[in-house]
Order: C-alpha cells, then structure tokens, then sequence
C-alpha cells in the first residue's frame, strides 16, 4: 500500500509527485529536483552539441578520416554517449561504423587529453554544457 500525504488539497504519494498538480505549479525548488531527476538525453542532442563546438557533422563522426578536429570529435562523441546514454560499447561503436574496442580506445584517450590538454578540456567542458543545457530543454 502506498503511504500518501495531503499538500494543499491534494495527494502526495511521494515528495516529488503530486496527483492533480502540473509541475509549472510546483514550488520552485521541487522544480529544480526533478528537473535533475528527469534529465533526457539522446543521441541527437550530444550530436547537435560536438557538432556546434567542433564543426564536425554527425555523418563525418563514423568515416574513416584521421584528422585531428574528426578524431577529437568521435572521442567527446564516445565518452559522452557512454557517460549519460549507458549504451554498450557495441551500440556506441555501430552508431559510428566502429568496433567496441575502438570505442574503448576512445574512451581511455579522451580521459588522458581531459587531464593533460587545455583546449580538449575547453572544447569537451562546451560540449557538456550545451548537452546538460539541452537536456533540460527536452523535458
């Protein structure tokens, strides 16, 4: 049996869900919580935000170029589908004509530039913020 409380007339089954209230209605710190709680993401929108950072489309992310600007792309790419996705590194990797031990490479690569180089870390802190930004928009 679920325990429910009375708010204002209403019923509360827990502190963040209210029968019968929108969440615009919501007390503004409610909004805040669950705003954190229900982030959406999606492979578009951590696509859109490498490719407004880097300049590199999404269709360029699974070709078989080597260049530096591509390369760092299909890293951030990697880590940040991995990172709020949770997808396997085979869905990752089938995403953009990789293997998964190409996606693990990735991965290990972006740790070591985010730590040792400064514009990596620029470009990757951008890209974060425009997906948690986009991700708030979605909801």
């Amino acid at each position: 049996m679920i325990r429910t409380k009375s708010v204002k007339g209403f019923k509360a089954i827990s502190p963040y869900v209210y029968a019968g209230i929108r969440p615009t209605d919501l007390p503004k710190n409610i909004k805040v919580k669950l705003k954190f709680l229900k982030r959406r993401y999606t492979i578009d929108i951590i696509s859109t935000a490498i490719k407004k950072v880097t300049k590199v489309a999404t269709e360029q992310l699974g070709q078989k170029d080597r260049h530096r600007n591509i390369s760092e792309a299909r890293k951030m790419y990697c880590y940040f589908v991995k990172q709020k996705m949770n997808l396997s590194l085979k869905e990752i990797g089938d995403s953009i004509a990789r293997d998964h031990t190409t996606v693990i490479h990735n991965i290990e690569v972006f740790k070591d530039l985010y730590e040792t180089d400064q514009d990596f870390r620029a470009k990757a802190d951008k890209v974060l913020e425009l997906i948690e930004t986009n991700s708030l928009d979605n909801l």
